[in-house]
């Protein structure tokens, strides 16, 4: 039963770090929001 459960949550933790990857594959960090692709300009 135990064995049952890590097999479960380590399945569990493989799809969340796809899920991650493929969030930033498309440009986005890690808060959701899109990552700028030009500089700021202080000036």
């Amino acid at each position: 039963d135990l064995i049952d459960k890590i097999l479960q949550l380590e399945a569990h933790t493989f799809q969340l770090k796809n899920i991650i990857k493929k969030a930033d594959n498309n440009g986005y960090n890690k808060s959701g929001l899109k990552k700028s692709t030009k500089a700021f300009d202080f000036n």
